[in-house]
């Protein structure tokens, strides 16, 4: 539970301001003209500044540079990149390991970065065209090995003993080694399994027959690394499970979005239901096993495939009596909802051809805990909120724009500063604006200034999130990774 003047909160601090070790180095800068240029390739100069020489990535086209590192370790790339008004991305191999890399759209020259293990001596570093052409200008190289700390996703959770199950936890090892964790002086087992979508990450499992032996209250892990300080890892051990005024269940539908509200009044709201396969297999299953007979209100952000899944076939079910959509609120419009007061941040427009930009938008608050949602916001239209709302973006948790996956503003979410960001999409997350604009940039640029983040939860990895808020200081999540047969007790 996060509060307010606690030891909790303290632990919170902790947690907050455990990854925020953001390193200034020294680099090593490598021209377009170092590099080994594959294809019809050819090196060109910046009209609007001479300075400025790059190649344009195209299909069967490749740039290849070869770098030497002093030791094995962890360093910082940074690629000098323009791209037109859109998204897009390049394949990167490093020394043979293949992956992707996200470019979000600027207006003049921006840089890329990834953090990757080199090894001693030389190595090679390749950018291959994917699905639309990127200028590079060079690539620079962090002149020593930098140090960042590991990182824990999710750093909380919840274990009910009256239905437990295995607890799991996302390790971005950062070239460190796990050596132990313990709990209560207690050596803790698990297994390790890697995780292919990012480097030098593991996905650990940790058993519940040892978490059941754990006497009810909130314990904490230490995550022992080598060459780091132990990261914390909470769980509170619950024997009696009791609903929360407020629960947001934000569910893992693959792809698309779909959160149920069950309201301080007891009432029950639907906003989105995710594509039409994903809600038959897993929320109409959901509802049915918390037997949940009746929703008092559907909401469609956009009408989008990804959102609006057997719309109808819930609607009858469920006896649904109110039904909204985005054309059916007005952008500023501010009301109460069974015991809740929402702001709509964007709605409708009748002259934007584009559905994703007409998405709706809104900011929640109970008892001052805030939770907004980005729709299916572009980059251009949160820049339009933040001029007509500016004391409406920041928030307590952030369901992320378009899952993350077109562009987006990173000012924008900076100036959201949440505890929590919540992104719910697969893992090609990882190959768009999740990885370049929000996870390069915009989390260094929080820890940086210290703010309130904690976590990043993607649905993909730790299924449905469930948010239990009994106002601004008093809230908690929890996660359900069986997106099929989760059950969270004090719905049931």
């Amino acid at each position: 539970m996060i509060q307010k003047n606690d030891k909790a909160a303290g632990k919170m601090k902790q947690l907050l301001t455990a990854g925020n070790d953001i390193n200034t180095h020294a680099f090593d800068t490598y021209s377009i003209e170092q590099a080994k240029l594959k294809g019809k390739l050819s090196i060109q100069t910046d009209p609007d500044n001479s300075k400025i020489k790059y190649a344009t990535i195209r299909r069967k086209c490749s740039v290849e540079w070869r770098i030497f590192a002093a030791q094995k370790g962890l360093y910082e790339l940074r690629f000098g990149y323009r791209i037109p008004p859109s998204d897009r991305m390049l394949r990167l191999n490093i020394n043979g390991r293949q992956s992707k890399l996200a470019f979000t759209y600027r207006n003049t020259w921006y840089e890329c970065r990834r953090d990757t293990i080199l090894k001693k001596g030389n190595n090679i570093i390749t950018l291959w065209y994917d699905e639309q052409p990127v200028g590079i200008s060079y690539l620079k190289v962090s002149r020593k090995t930098i140090h960042v700390k590991p990182n824990l996703t999710p750093k909380m959770n919840a274990f009910y003993t009256c239905m437990p199950g295995d607890v799991f936890i996302k390790i971005e090892n950062r070239n460190h080694k796990l050596l132990s964790i313990h709990c209560e002086g207690e050596k803790v087992p698990y297994k390790a399994e890697e995780y292919k979508y990012l480097e030098d990450t593991e996905i650990l499992k940790i058993p519940k027959r040892f978490l059941k032996k754990l006497k009810p209250g909130e314990k904490e892990f230490q995550f022992a690394f080598s060459r780091s300080i132990a990261e914390e890892f909470q769980l509170n051990i619950i024997s009696q499970s009791e609903p929360a005024p407020l629960t947001i269940i934000v569910f893992d539908v693959i792809h698309g979005n779909s959160t149920l509200f069950v309201m301080p009044t007891g009432k029950i709201i639907m906003v989105d239901s995710g594509e039409e396969s994903v809600a038959r297999k897993i929320l109409i299953p959901f509802l049915d096993r918390h037997g949940i007979k009746k929703i008092d209100q559907y909401i469609l952000s956009h009408f989008h495939p990804d959102h609006d899944g057997a719309i109808d076939d819930i609607i009858k079910k469920y006896k649904i009596k109110s039904v909204k959509t985005n054309r059916d609120f007005k952008t500023g419009e501010v009301f109460e909802l069974e015991g809740t007061c929402w702001k709509i941040l964007n709605s409708f427009l009748e002259n934007e051809p584009d559905e994703n930009t007409n998405s709706l938008s809104f900011k929640l608050e109970y008892k001052g805990f805030i939770y907004t949602d980005g729709g299916d916001l572009y980059g251009h239209t949160m820049q339009s909120i933040m001029k007509k709302f500016p004391k409406d973006i920041k928030a307590h948790v952030y369901n992320a724009d378009h899952h993350f996956h077109g562009s987006t503003d990173a000012g924008y979410l900076i100036k959201t500063d949440p505890y929590l960001f919540l992104v719910s999409g697969e893992y090609h997350v990882y190959q768009r604006t999740y990885m370049d604009a929000f996870k390069d940039n915009t989390l260094h640029a929080l820890k940086r200034g210290k703010g309130r983040f904690i976590d990043d939860l993607l649905t993909c990895e730790v299924g449905h999130i469930v948010l239990r808020v009994y106002g601004k200081d008093q809230w908690s999540y929890e996660t359900y990774k069986d997106r099929y047969k989760a059950e969270i007790p004090y719905l049931l």
